[in-house]
């Protein structure tokens, strides 16, 4: 690619009129691709140091601090200038946005590294799930520390479709707006903006209750834009990164192909649970109480609906099936299991009919003879959302806000826990929630999950540790 010499005066600086146009602000939602003449050199350079800030943000989520709080921005920072992220620590945490050479100079810098992550992450499922989660968090950061006139600068550039609603609908709708939107008040009414956006913008701020909404549109104000914004750039980067996963299977340019293979291998730092099947294990005598014990909230909400309406449907027999699998339990006692509940409302014959041949399939005994593996935290959220009657899927990605905080409250988590996880659940932090789930239920031991099996080890390791060390002579 060539640079194209035409050139704007800005501030007494040359900059070329393209740059000008591709990199106007530091928040982006890096719709444009790079240009000019690049660097190999450079780009692996600049990608390290990217995939080297996702690693230190990923850090601060996993210490377990709570999500935009002081305490996690100042982690990050700390980190970044440690570091020596100098342009990261000057794109994240600066409220101005200037238009320098060095500005333009950092903004594309962030373009170039970003489009170089995504054909490295694109290929997989897991890898592109967890680069757009540390993107997403990379993108709120830079919007905590943006004034409201960089945020509406943002919008503009951006061409979103947020309309501010008129003085007149502002004061017709004083009240609602007042009753309904948390932070807002009589003293900051009248300095706050609100946005009429479709109720789908954010669905999420309807679960939480947390704006007014009539005939399908919600009024929501200027400090909760980031909701909406954050979901629209979410949006862009999953389709990004889908449209290139299928454009690498076509082309790609045999100079980038070593840096993009490094780049994808360096995700090995993203650990991933490999469960080891121990089949017998886990008795069908001990199920209920291990049930509450040391099952992830995913699988306890399968098992319990089980035992009260005594059917799941396909997603969740599937789920639940292999996780039992994956701790232990015999494919005969699987049978007997799942016949002893089924059984209640169907007949024997039934059963056996429709149902004995997949829970053999899923043990690798019937059909291709695959050794099925119990699913993963990102395939267990990837499934289609749960229909009426079906109770599959992950609770911290699914459930709202009041129902997820009445179950943690009723499993005995502390309020303050249950703020917690939830402020986590609702910040998008699904795995984090759960991981932080754990903490709470195993007195304040900690373990990062990706993956049912997992928690359900870490919880045995637990439980057994505590055994042997409330024996006699064992030293504490």
């Amino acid at each position: 690619m060539e640079i194209h010499t035409k050139t704007k005066t800005v501030n007494n600086i040359n900059i070329p009129e393209q740059f000008l146009k591709l990199y106007p602000h530091d928040a982006c939602l890096y719709e444009n691709r790079p240009e000019g003449e690049l660097n190999l050199i450079e780009i692996e350079k600049l990608t390290e140091e990217r995939l080297e800030v996702l690693m230190i943000i990923k850090g601060a989520n996993d210490k377990g601090f709570a999500y935009t709080s002081d305490e996690w921005k100042k982690y990050i920072l700390e980190m970044l200038t440690n570091g020596n992220h100098v342009d990261y620590v000057r794109l994240l945490y600066h409220p101005d946005f200037k238009l320098t050479n060095e500005d333009i100079r950092r903004r594309r810098k962030d373009v170039l590294s970003h489009y170089i992550l995504v054909l490295a992450f694109c290929q997989e499922e897991e890898k592109r799930s967890w680069f757009t989660q540390l993107e997403v968090d990379m993108f709120r950061l830079k919007f905590l520390h943006l004034t409201d006139t960089g945020i509406k600068e943002f919008i503009k550039i951006n061409g979103i479709g947020l309309t501010i609603i008129s003085k007149d609908d502002k004061n017709k709708y004083r009240e609602d707006l007042l009753n309904c939107t948390p932070r807002l008040n009589a003293s900051n009414f009248d300095s706050t903006d609100f946005y009429k956006v479709p109720f789908k913008s954010a669905p999420e701020l309807l679960h939480d209750l947390s704006c007014f909404v009539r005939r399908g549109f919600m009024y929501v104000p200027h400090f909760d834009a980031i909701r909406i914004l954050e979901n629209v750039f979410k949006e862009h980067l999953t389709s990004r990164l889908l449209y290139f996963s299928e454009a690498l299977k076509l082309y790609c340019d045999s100079r980038l192909a070593p840096i993009i293979k490094r780049m994808s291998n360096s995700s090995s730092k993203i650990t991933e649970y490999n469960p080891v099947v121990n089949a017998g294990s886990v008795s069908l005598t001990s199920l209920d109480s291990l049930s509450q014990t040391s099952f992830p909230l995913c699988t306890r909400n399968l098992y319990e609906a089980l035992q009260r309406f005594h059917h799941l449907k396909y997603n969740g027999r599937q789920l639940l099936q292999l996780f039992l699998k994956g701790i232990g339990l015999s494919v005969q006692d699987a049978l007997e299991f799942f016949r002893s509940e089924f059984t209640k409302v169907i007949d024997s014959n039934k059963f056996d009919k429709e149902y004995t041949y997949s829970i053999r399939h899923n043990y690798g005994l019937e059909g291709s003879k695959i050794d099925y593996n119990p699913p993963s935290c990102i395939n267990v959220m990837n499934t289609s959302p749960p229909n009426q009657g079906e109770y599959h899927g992950c609770p911290f990605r699914l459930w709202d806000a009041p129902m997820l905080k009445k179950r943690l409250a009723g499993l005995g988590i502390s309020n303050q826990g249950v703020i917690e996880i939830t402020d986590l659940a609702k910040a998008g932090h699904a795995q984090i929630a759960c991981s932080k789930f754990f903490e709470h239920t195993h007195g304040g031991t900690q373990a990062a999950i990706n993956h049912p099996n997992q928690f359900f080890e870490e919880s045995r390791k637990y439980y057994l540790s505590k055994e042997q060390q409330s024996q006699p002579g064992t030293s504490k």
